[in-house]
């Protein structure tokens, strides 16, 4: 990211402790309504700003609680706060960048957010409202702290026939979505929202990103389209608008839904517009951008429509369609997703280059090997032999693939060493091209071109191109590699390195139904440290930290292949363990238990008059249970006969008994 936000980093912004604050309290299972006033009161101008923009004036913060809720009024705080630190504040060098155009954009795109959340069902309106104030939010940081200004960037994608974020990823190796996407991961703000960012420019799956992330998703896309038909886009002028086929997939809405969002929207958002004096749109206004984008949209589907008899020219008709080996160029970057990015750039270069066949192989650093990871070719008898070919050895012996990697440079394989002529008689290819894979940290691996035996020569100077589309695939990886490990860390307990209570809520939730619809055993126990409140007032937070991170490290050690541990939160933890029955569950627990305790024996010392203990309530499914909360609730309530009891021991409680 150090690349694109050349300007500085996001600390340089300045921005206060309570933006921080608001967007990480988001994720805390426990906030409520008294944590979300205290933050705000401890800015008089915010707390004076959200009563002015809710007309609560005379209540207060605790009347406005009560009007709108608790979730409500963050949202709202959170509003204010990155209209005065990102749309009035001047950033420090010089720009023309429309921020109010923009502002107006994230307004309407965050209103609809939370009307279409509302009609589909999603669970938190007020998440994707935020998520539809923040989508664009890398937009903001490009201008403020990147190379140019947004402004220069949008007028110079304008003049081509690529899309922006197109654009964006081309010249800058990321686009806005990206950006914005890594800001708030490392704000500490809810894996869906960060992937809604993210994708909103993008296609994705469910079963890649979860349903709730898909759904907040598709969300914003609907959101963000409904603005742009309307004149109200990011840009006073831009590129006609798309709707995603995943919006249809997983938002059930009709069209009567869209007007009635529409309208509700059209009307809660001219009340916004006028507290931060924006312009909007009358009534002919809209009519007039409403019939724009009607013939935008009517003009790409003539193309579609009448492809092979009329090519529909864009406005600027000097500038060129980009090339295949120019679109190619791009096609890593239409995914996030590992397997869709390597798919997409070997259909890709196979029909630029007009080879038969493309193979990426990625580098093992442990085993010194390259390893098979993607085929494309649309001859299926091309595809059966590298389904046999796994690994090829990167050892001392010669080979056009080591020094592909060594030089960095492009190499013809053709059989002059033996191994060269054992993967070429393996595989069934007269000849190779080899085109390294470079990314911004290391070597990823190795492009592979051929066209089988019999197909026509290769010649390197034809196929010189292929190494800008390799860098480009390079790139992507890395991004995609990026949002995987911004994915499990956002799963992940900051300070135990535990599920946290999110995932290890799905976890509950995904091993439940599995026992409900195909039978078989699951049990789940909570655990809490004893007297763990006594070692924080003795001790000190860190030491209590570091009785924290002893118990999740035995948890860990102890918890075999079929069990998944998590912080629920303080000093409770969850573990829960499929295919496994009531007994085995509590002689599991037995053994966390005495390992505990021999941990506290050998910590005496260091913690005097404290020794360390836990206390563990054990359950299991039944039939009986109708939900996974039900199942928890019995094993919490293990939990507390167990404290009650005396404390370091084990109690089970059967359903029903």
């Amino acid at each position: 990211m150090a690349s694109v936000l050349t300007q500085g980093d996001i600390a340089s912004l300045g921005l206060p402790n309570t933006l921080l604050e608001l967007l990480q309290s988001t994720r805390l299972e426990r906030t409520n309504a008294a944590d979300v006033v205290a933050i705000v009161e401890r800015s008089p101008d915010l707390a004076q700003a959200v009563l002015d923009c809710t007309g609560e004036s005379e209540r207060g913060l605790h009347g406005a609680v009560v009007q709108m809720g608790f979730n409500a009024l963050r949202a709202t705080a959170l509003e204010r706060l990155i209209f005065k630190h990102f749309i009035t504040v001047q950033p420090a060098k010089e720009s023309s960048f429309d921020r109010m155009t923009l502002w107006r954009h994230n307004l309407w795109v965050a209103c609809a957010c939370r009307h279409i959340a509302n009609q589909v069902g999603y669970g938190d309106c007020e998440e994707a409202y935020m998520t539809g104030l923040l989508h664009d939010l890398g937009k903001l940081l490009i201008d403020a702290l990147g190379a140019m200004d947004y402004a220069a960037l949008q007028e110079i994608s304008m003049r081509t026939d690529w899309d922006g974020v197109t654009y964006e990823r081309s010249l800058l190796g990321v686009g806005h979505d990206g950006v914005g996407a890594h800001t708030l991961h490392k704000w500490g703000m809810n894996t869906s929202v960060v992937l809604a960012v993210a994708l909103h420019h993008s296609r994705y799956q469910a079963k890649e990103i979860g349903q709730q992330a898909a759904q907040l998703t598709a969300i914003v896309q609907l959101a963000d389209f409904l603005a742009w038909i309307q004149g109200l886009g990011s840009t006073v002028r831009g590129q006609h608008p798309v709707l995603p086929p995943e919006v249809s997939l997983y938002l059930p809405l009709n069209r009567a839904a869209y007007a009635t969002i529409v309208e509700q929207v059209n009307g809660e958002i001219k009340r916004i517009a006028a507290h931060d004096g924006i312009d909007f749109p009358d009534s002919l206004t809209f009519n007039r951008n409403l019939l724009d984008a009607g013939i935008s949209l009517a003009r790409v589907n003539t193309e579609l429509k009448y492809d092979n008899r009329l090519k529909y020219q864009p406005k600027l008709a000097a500038v060129p369609l980009p090339s295949p080996v120019q679109e190619t160029l791009l096609a890593p970057h239409k995914s996030l997703i590992k397997k869709e990015i390597l798919h997409n750039t070997l259909e890709s270069v196979c029909a630029a280059f007009q080879v038969k066949r493309g193979v990426v192989f990625h580098v093992d650093p442990v085993k010194r090997c390259l390893v098979n990871e993607a085929i494309y070719s649309t001859d299926s008898d091309l595809l059966m032999p590298l389904k046999h070919l796994q690994e090829i050895p990167l050892n001392d012996e010669p080979s056009a693939f080591l020094e592909c990697l060594r030089q960095r440079k492009q190499f013809l394989l053709s059989g002059q060493t033996p191994l060269e002529k054992q993967v070429r008689n393996q595989i069934g290819a007269r000849q190779m091209a080899l085109t390294p894979i470079v990314g911004p940290q290391r070597a990823y691996g190795i492009i592979a071109l051929d066209n089988g035996r019999d197909g026509a020569d290769l010649n390197l100077a034809g196929l010189a191109s292929l190494t800008q589309v390799a860098h480009e695939l390079g790139m992507a990886l890395e991004h995609a590699q990026q949002l995987q490990i911004a994915n499990q860390m956002a799963h992940r307990d900051a300070l135990t390195k535990l599920y946290n209570r999110g995932r290890i809520d799905e976890i509950v939730q995904e091993a439940f139904q599995q026992v409900q619809q195909q039978g078989g055993e699951l049990s789940v126990a909570m655990l809490d440290v004893d007297f763990f409140k006594k070692f924080n007032d003795t001790f000190g937070h860190q030491m209590g930290d570091n009785v924290l991170k002893l118990v999740a490290a035995v948890l860990k050690k102890l918890t075999r292949g079929n069990g998944s541990v998590g912080r629920y939160g303080g000093e409770e933890f969850i573990v829960v363990l499929r295919d496994t029955d009531y007994r085995e569950a509590a002689r599991y627990c037995e053994r966390i238990r005495l390992a505990i305790c021999q941990v506290g024996e050998a910590m005496a010392r260091r913690y005097a008059g404290r020794p360390l203990s836990i206390s563990i309530g054990v359950t299991c499914y039944d039939a009986s249970l109708v939900s996974k909360d039900e199942m928890v609730r019995l094993a919490d309530r293990a939990l507390y006969m167990a404290k009650d009891g005396g404390r370091n021991q084990v109690i089970g409680l059967k359903p029903g008994g």
